[in-house]
């Protein structure tokens, strides 16, 4: 769901919640048989992937900006990759194909998270809360 403050909330309800204050973890799949919600969330993976951060037809130069001078796409995606620009490396895992949000309701260490997983045909949505560490907000 979006809120009043437009930021996207992600919320899994599972009837185990109530039974268990300690519950931590949830996750569902979606499979081709949706194939409208599998496609998105495929081109999501492939553009976090391959850091396709604009529709390049979303992209406007300013005038004062020559329009000639040649944009180095792909020395921009090796700078995310290698200085971590955006926290990219954070949020993505090449090795494991793994998209991994951490909340920023709340401090880092301790944040809810969700996992995009892509495996095999079919993508695995995980929700988990990280243990609590005393200091912090809960």
């Amino acid at each position: 769901m979006f809120s009043g403050d437009g930021d996207l909330y992600w919320i899994i309800n599972n009837i185990d919640c109530l039974k268990n204050k300690e519950y931590s973890y949830d996750y569902f799949e979606i499979t081709k048989e949706n194939y409208a919600v599998y496609a998105l969330f495929e081109q999501l993976v492939n553009d976090i992937k391959n850091i396709n951060i604009f529709d390049k037809l979303e992209i406007e130069f300013q005038s004062y900006i020559d329009e000639d001078i040649e944009m180095d796409e792909e020395l921009d995606k090796q700078r995310y990759r290698k200085f971590n620009m955006s926290h990219y490396n954070d949020l993505y895992d090449e090795k494991t194909n793994t998209i991994t949000w951490i909340s920023d309701e709340t401090a880092f260490k301790i944040a809810n998270k969700v996992q995009i997983k892509k495996i095999k045909d079919k993508f695995i949505i995980e929700f988990s809360t990280q243990p609590y560490i005393e200091g912090y907000e809960k």
